[in-house]
């Protein structure tokens, strides 16, 4: 049985796949029939009757009697399992990492052992689906349909034809098969603690307001729709609203296209004196842009899902008005179309609003992106100042240097014993040796200028011209409109060499010659 439905689900789920499930704590029986303002619910005790359970949800005898009896009350019932939670509303006590399903196999406890295998003696006795609860344990968002209807089971034991369906979320999945003899549903709820008590919540109180429409056999797929949808719009509007706060955290005007102006930031930060505040700010929204962008991904998930899932209720809308006769009961089906068609154009309004949002991620982070290459350009040309001046204080040194050597290097050569500077009788020779003092040094001053001179000439005529060449194969390479095959298609990073070498390819040796030298002379002409 297993095995069968999980291959006509589409999803299988092994043994210790089915480990991972961790056991439930709470079981109710929900029951309502049509013309019932509230419904009946029971809480069982922890050790329930299986037994008792599988004839509520399907009995198996029943006669002629009942079906007639039961064919113009439509009833629903549904049995809640409420699963344990591993992870709790406070912050602090959830792990930092969730189980992943299925990689390792589960040593089942005792009680968690029997729970699994009651949860397969229910479906297997009431034709569910067993895939939903793989779905539910892997916390997928699927659906399925058992079409197209046919019988299941032995006719005329349980109502006859019955269809199965199932459909799931992250924390809630449910499982119903209908009886169209009967026009009775029987349910199967999973549902997280936590979170998933506020879906099952929500489901209620939506199956109170549409109590009305207990013969459908698609109300649990609408109702389910709703509730996924308005949550997801409302998860949607808080990442809009988070986004906002985020630019104004960084000090950006942001556009209020409500009110079709521009909202200026509670302050301008100062990037000269508030370099380490912004630095520190664009550090935290980048985490929260970061988080932003892992929701807005779910949520785009999440509604293209959506719209299939809608199309998907469509569908088995329509195979079931096609086995249909009362008018009143088309008319239904009519009415649930109606609202699909409407519940489909607003998905697709927040689907474009999901989109929009992660455009506008984007450009914030681009924006912060160029935020920062702004700071280090800042930080760099303030650097720059700073070498350039050390570089100018280099040069003064230098400049002095310049000016003194040459006195200081002919003042000690002419204090070396190789000259003989003593005075001959009352003669004065101080004149001499300071006349030829100064002119030794000053030419040796004007010899090192004139070097110096021509090596800064020389150096700034090889610049020019390394980059006056760098920039003509730059423009021939952009200009390039040489056809290469696409494993040697041109790439702008192209050295020169390479590029000649698949231009002259094959050509003669001579005529690779000539080319280089036409454009030596070329470039030594622009030189």
């Amino acid at each position: 049985m297993t095995s069968n439905t999980l291959s006509e689900a589409g999803l299988i789920m092994l043994d210790r796949e089915l480990s991972s499930y961790n056991g439930h704590h709470k079981i109710d029986q929900y029951h309502l029939t049509a013309g019932q303002s509230q419904p009946s619910i029971v809480t069982l005790p922890s050790k329930p009757d299986v037994d008792g359970i599988k004839q509520w949800l399907r009995p198996s005898n029943v006669n002629t009697e009942d079906i007639a009896r039961w064919t113009g009350q439509p009833a629903l019932k549904i049995l809640f399992i409420q699963t344990h939670n591993d992870f709790s509303r406070s912050p602090a006590n959830n792990p930092k990492h969730r189980t992943i399903p299925c990689r390792s196999e589960v040593k089942p406890l005792p009680d968690r052992e029997l729970h699994r295998t009651m949860v397969k003696e229910i479906f297997g006795h009431t034709k569910l689906p067993l895939a939903s609860l793989g779905a539910y344990i892997r916390s997928h968002i699927t659906f399925w349909d058992d079409s197209p209807y046919r019988v299941i089971g032995q006719e005329g034991a349980d109502g006859g034809a019955v269809t199965s369906f199932y459909t799931s979320g992250t924390s809630w999945a449910i499982a119903w098969s209908y009886f169209h003899a009967t026009r009775h549903t029987s349910a199967v709820m999973f549902h997280r603690e936590g979170d998933g008590d506020e879906r099952r919540q929500e489901l209620e109180a939506e199956i109170l307001r549409l109590r009305h429409h207990l013969a459908h056999p698609m109300l649990l797929a609408y109702i389910k729709m709703t509730i996924s949808l308005q949550w997801t719009f409302q998860l949607l509007d808080e990442m809009n609203w988070d986004t906002r706060e985020i630019e104004k955290t960084l000090g950006l005007a942001t556009w209020d296209w409500v009110l079709d102006r521009t909202i200026d930031p509670p302050y301008q930060p100062n990037i000269e004196e508030d370099a380490e505040m912004i630095a520190e700010a664009q550090e935290v929204a980048v985490d929260q842009f970061h988080v932003l962008s892992g929701k807005l991904t779910n949520v785009l998930f999440r509604l293209r899902v959506f719209r299939d899932q809608i199309g998907w209720i469509k569908r088995c809308n329509a195979t079931y008005t096609a086995t249909l006769s009362d008018d009143k009961q088309k008319d239904e089906c009519t009415q649930l179309d109606q609202k699909l068609y409407q519940m489909q154009d607003l998905n697709s309004i927040y689907l474009h609003d999901a989109e929009t949002l992660s455009h506008r991620l984007d450009k914030q982070m681009a924006i912060m992106s160029h935020q920062v290459v702004q700071r280090d350009a800042r930080i760099g040309l303030t650097i720059a100042w700073q070498g350039r001046r050390s570089n100018s204080a280099m040069v003064a040194l230098a400049l002095a240097g310049f000016i003194f050597l040459p006195w200081t290097f002919i003042a000690n050569l002419f204090a070396t014993p190789i000259f003989d500077w003593t005075m001959h009788g009352d003669k004065v020779i101080v004149m001499g040796p300071f006349r030829v003092y100064w002119i030794v040094s000053g030419v040796l001053t004007l010899v090192l200028g004139l070097l110096w001179v021509v090596w800064m000439v020389f150096r700034q005529r090889a610049d020019r011209k390394r980059r006056d060449r760098s920039k003509y194969l730059f423009e021939k390479a952009l200009k390039s409109t040489v056809v290469v095959g696409p494993a040697t298609r041109l790439n702008r990073t192209t050295t020169q060499g390479s590029l000649r070498a698949k231009v002259f390819a094959g050509l003669p040796v001579w005529w690779n010659k000539v080319k280089l030298r036409d454009e030596e002379e070329a470039l030594s002409a622009q030189g």
